[in-house]
């Protein structure tokens, strides 16, 4: 599928309130900068008439199709009331240093978000090993069965023991 094609086929996504993938919007950047020059023009202003609605690409990745796109505007757009026209539509809404900050907090929140998960699995593993430890020492199984079925410690099977105890 050739490129134009492809705009079409996101232009079509976009009407129908469907979301663009990351894949759609990078195609809007390579869409702009495939096209001969007699065509730039007219597919700049297309892509601009795309993004102007669409407000959920991330804003990091907005910014750097802000930037290519506007780039192109200002070297293949005639007349500066038309650029600027299109301009409004990519101006960029954050600084790089803006950017930067913003994307390493992402990242520290996608990273604490996944430890939170990890230590969650970890710590709802241990309890459901406990339970079971706790349900056959109530069926009056041997320390050592116990042991070598939960690969636990002796030590916390005598803690577990003394929890039981403290329970009856």
């Amino acid at each position: 599928m050739g490129l134009p094609k492809e705009l079409n086929t996101i232009e079509d996504k976009v009407n129908d309130n469907e979301k663009i993938t990351v894949q759609d919007e990078l195609t809007l950047i390579f869409v702009t900068l495939s096209v001969k020059d007699s065509s730039k023009e007219k597919i700049l202003k297309r892509v601009c008439s795309v993004l102007k609605k669409i407000d959920y690409i991330a804003e990091y990745r907005r910014v750097v199709i802000d930037s290519l796109i506007s780039f192109q505007i200002e070297n293949f757009v005639k007349t500066k009331e038309e650029q600027d026209k299109l301009n409004e539509v990519v101006c960029m809404q954050m600084s790089v240093e803006e950017l930067f900050v913003q994307t390493e907090l992402e990242y520290q929140f996608d990273s604490g978000y996944d430890q939170g998960i990890k230590e969650g699995v970890k710590k709802g593993k241990k309890e459901n090993e406990d339970e079971i430890i706790m349900n056959m020492l109530e069926n009056f199984a041997d320390d050592e069965f116990i042991v070598k079925v939960t690969n636990c410690s002796w030590e916390h099977l005598q803690e577990l023991k003394t929890k039981f105890l403290e329970s009856k």
